[in-house]
C-alpha cells in the first residue's frame, strides 16, 4: 500500500500547487557506481553513448553520464515537461533497468549505495599532508540522489527566483530535512556517507555533504545567479568577432533557478514516490507561506539543522525523529482534506483524510523486520 499512498498524495500535492496558480517540477540526479570489466583501467569503461541508446527505449527522460571518479556514473533526468508523479515513476524504474544496461556496455557489476568504499585510489596532496605524488591512498566514494525542485507561475515562468519563493522554499527544507531524514537516508551505510569527509580525512577529494545547511554551496542550496561551484548559470554567447571569439556574454539564470537537495543516499531502499511527496510538501508549504495562506497544520520545526547520526538507536536516530514528528504526517492530512473539500480529483483511487497518517505507518512499517539497535 505504501506506493499506492505515495502516488495519491503526489497527485493532490500536484493539484493542491496547482490551484494556487503553479505548476510543481521536480528532477532527481542519481549517482551510482561499478566493477571495470577491464581490471587494470583507470578510467572510465562503459560506452555511455551505447548505454543511453539502450536506455533511450525505456523513455525515461533522463541520461547517463561519467561522475569524476572512474569507479561511478550519474543518470540524471532531462527538463522534457514531466509531472513530479512521471519524474519518480522514472527514477524508479531508472533504479531497475540500469544495472543490468551498464553491464552490456563495459561495466562488470554495477552498484547503488551510499559509499563505494575504497572505490578511488589516489589522494589530493596539501601542505600539511605528507602525501606523495605518485600515491595509491584509497578514497571512499559517496553516491547521492539529489532533488532539484522548483516550480512555474501563471505566466508559466520559473516563480523560484521571485518574491522570495525560493528562499522560502529552502528555509523550509532546511526545517523539515532532519525530522525526516529516514526518506532520503533508508539504510545505515547512509550515515556513514556523511561522516566519510570526518572519519577519513577526505575533505579536500569530496564535496558530498555532512550536514543540513543553506546558501549555494550547502547541502540544501539555492542556485540563483550562480551554482554550487559559483559557476555563473545560464550562460549564452550574443556576440562574437570576425574570428568567432565571444566578446560579449549575457547570463539568463532565471530559467534554471531552483533548490537542490543533495542530502539523499543512493540506496535500492530510495522510495522515490515518498522522496517526491517530501519534496512537493515542502513546495506547497512555500506557496502557500509566500501568498498569505493560513494553514492552521502548518508546523514550524525547532531550528535544529543538524543530522541523526544513525538510522536506529535512541530519540535520536533518524527511525525515532520521523516516528515522532509531526510535520509529514499533519501536512499530507492537511492537503487530503483540502483535496476533498474542494473536489481535486485526477484519478479512480480513493482519496483518505488521514492519507499522512497512513503513509506514514506504512513508511515505518518497512523497517519492522530491520534490526533496530
Amino acid at each position: 500500500m505504501l506506493d499506492k499512498y505515495a502516488k495519491i498524495a503526489i497527485e493532490i500535492l500536484q493539484l493542491q500547487i496547482q490551484s494556487y496558480g503553479f505548476t510543481p517540477i521536480v528532477h532527481f540526479e542519481l549517482e551510482g557506481g561499478y566493477k571495470s570489466s577491464n581490471e587494470k583501467s583507470n578510467s572510465h569503461s562503459i560506452d555511455f553513448a551505447a548505454a543511453n541508446l539502450a536506455l533511450d527505449k525505456y523513455g525515461l527522460q533522463g541520461e547517463l553520464k561519467p561522475e569524476f571518479w572512474p569507479c561511478q556514473w550519474e543518470w540524471a533526468s532531462k527538463f522534457e515537461d514531466q509531472t513530479p508523479l512521471r519524474a519518480a515513476e522514472n527514477l524508479a524504474q531508472a533504479m531497475k533497468i540500469i544495472p543490468s544496461i551498464l553491464c552490456k556496455h563495459g561495466a562488470k557489476e554495477v552498484f547503488i549505495k551510499p559509499v563505494l568504499w575504497n572505490g578511488a585510489y589516489g589522494r589530493i596532496a596539501s601542505p600539511s599532508q605528507n602525501i606523495a605524488a605518485d600515491n595509491n591512498l584509497p578514497v571512499h566514494v559517496p553516491n547521492s540522489i539529489q532533488i532539484n525542485v522548483s516550480a512555474l507561475n501563471a505566466q508559466n515562468e520559473n516563480a523560484i527566483p521571485m518574491d522570495g519563493l525560493g528562499e522560502v522554499l529552502q528555509n523550509r527544507f532546511l526545517r523539515t530535512s532532519r525530522d525526516c531524514c529516514l526518506l532520503y537516508s533508508p539504510e545505515s551505510e547512509a550515515f556513514e556517507r556523511f561522516g566519510l569527509k570526518k572519519n577519513y580525512g577526505l575533505e579536500k577529494e569530496l564535496s558530498s555533504p555532512h550536514d543540513i545547511s543553506g546558501g549555494h554551496q550547502g547541502s540544501i542550496a539555492l542556485y540563483k545567479e550562480v551554482g554550487k561551484h559559483n559557476e555563473k548559470l545560464g550562460e549564452k554567447s550574443i556576440v562574437y568577432d570576425e574570428n568567432g571569439e565571444e566578446i560579449l556574454v549575457s547570463y539568463d539564470w532565471k530559467p534554471l533557478s531552483r533548490v537542490e537537495h543533495r542530502l539523499g543516499s543512493a540506496s535500492l531502499h530510495y522510495n522515490a514516490a515518498v522522496n517526491t511527496v517530501f519534496a512537493l510538501a515542502n513546495l506547497s508549504d512555500a506557496i502557500m507561506f509566500n501568498s498569505g495562506v493560513f494553514d492552521r497544520n502548518f508546523v514550524d520545526e525547532s531550528g535544529d539543522f543538524e543530522l541523526p547520526m544513525s538510522l536506529f538507536g535512541g530519540d535520536e536516530s533518524a527511525y525515532a525523529l520521523f516516528e515522532h514528528g509531526v510535520w509529514f504526517e499533519n501536512k499530507i492530512n492537511a492537503v487530503a482534506q483540502y483535496a476533498l473539500q474542494n473536489k481535486l480529483y485526477q484519478s479512480d483511487e480513493i482519496i483518505f483524510k488521514n492519507l499522512g497518517t497512513l503513509l506514514k505507518k506504512d513508511i515505518l512499517k518497512q523497517y519492522g523486520k530491520r534490526n533496530r539497535i
